[in-house]
């Protein structure tokens, strides 16, 4: 009977030792963050080629009101909703200066810092919600 416990307690310490090398490969999440920064540049991508479709289900974001449209045409060429100069979606879509990624051992943050991005979000007394 000792002998049966004995091999027991030394398949649970075999057992300790191979999930305490999986719990520290898991304390640090950084390798997955990293690979969430490509998923999360690759949606931000798709997004604005669809317009909004790809994450809302197929609803593309609201059109842009006809003066505006005109204006815009005129102005900046037939570039599509959310995209003027271009500089929030390559933030949101490549890495680079505005783009934001800040990655720890467990958690990640994806982003851009262009300011006017919140108000796509958000909309305003002249400009329609973008989400």
């Amino acid at each position: 009977m000792t002998e049966l416990l004995t091999l027991h307690l030394d398949g649970i310490e075999r057992w300790k030792g191979r999930t305490g090398a999986m719990v520290q490969r898991l304390s640090d999440l950084s390798p997955v963050w990293e690979q969430g920064d490509v998923a999360f540049r690759a949606e931000m991508d798709e997004q604005f080629q669809t317009e909004g479709a790809y994450l809302q289900g197929g609803a593309k974001w609201a059109p842009l009101s006809p003066k505006y449209a005109r204006y815009k045409l005129r102005h900046y060429g037939d570039l599509g909703i959310l995209v003027r100069s271009g500089r929030l979606w390559q933030s949101l879509a490549h890495p680079g200066i505005d783009h934001v990624k800040d990655i720890s051992a467990d958690s990640a943050v994806y982003g851009s810092t262009v300011s006017y991005g919140k108000y796509h979000q958000t909309g305003t007394a002249k400009m329609l919600r973008r989400k």
